[in-house]
């Protein structure tokens, strides 16, 4: 897995953690990948073996 898998995704996690109008992003950085909300300021930083993780998990267990 790579950049161009995990980013896309992980914009897709941002959205369903801040709201449809968050304007999401996601990079990688140093080995580190970088997502969130360009409109709401936030930022979360997380190692590949976690983006991994958030990617190929179940997304439903994070709309409880």
């Amino acid at each position: 897995m790579d950049k161009n898998y995990i980013c896309p995704k992980l914009e897709k996690l941002a959205l369903l953690f801040y709201g449809e109008d968050c304007k999401p992003f996601a990079k990688e950085k140093n080995k580190m990948f970088i997502f969130g909300s360009k409109k709401y300021e936030v930022k979360n930083i997380i190692s590949k073996q976690v983006a991994i993780y958030l990617v190929i998990g179940n997304m439903h267990q994070f709309k409880k």
